[in-house]
């Protein structure tokens, strides 16, 4: 018998929420205020089953941190749009 366990240590973010920008990188829509602004994500495990990912936490504006409100549904989305 052979028993694995993984830990991953990163942010949890569901399927409904990722994105690809124009460059094919993978990312999330947050909202700050009332304003969309589009993250990046650094993928460490994706789990098919449960449709989630875990992020890579980054030190680096580009990318989703701790605390970001994602979208997780909507239409039209953008970096920079407006919403109410």
């Amino acid at each position: 018998m052979e028993l694995r366990i993984t830990a991953y240590d990163g942010l949890y973010i569901p399927d409904s929420a990722v994105h690809f920008d124009k460059d094919q990188n993978a990312g999330v829509y947050i909202q700050k205020g009332n304003v969309l602004s589009f993250r990046r994500i650094q993928v460490l495990y994706h789990d098919e089953d449960d449709r989630f990912s875990i992020s890579k936490m980054m030190d680096d504006a580009a990318y989703v941190q701790l605390y970001d409100k994602l979208v997780t549904g909507g239409d039209d989305l953008y970096d920079g749009k407006l919403v109410r």
